[in-house]
């Protein structure tokens, strides 16, 4: 029988679920920080998107000159 998009392929609870669709569920730790400089490293990040189709995005590390 073959697995259906919403069957979990991997459970990493209480963190996180992985689907067979390749969709992955955050269940605990979901808040986020604003990018930003972090002036003890001065170490710059900032959010691209990778797909406005499905509102992906990465985030990218500058390091300091």
């Amino acid at each position: 029988m073959e697995p259906t998009a919403s069957e979990i392929r991997i459970d990493f609870a209480p963190m996180l679920r992985v689907y067979q669709d390749g969709r992955i569920e955050r269940i605990l730790g979901t808040q986020t920080v604003p990018p930003g400089l972090d002036p003890e490293t001065n170490v710059e990040s900032k959010d691209v998107v990778y797909s406005q189709e499905t509102a992906q995005c990465v985030r990218i590390y500058v390091p300091g000159t």
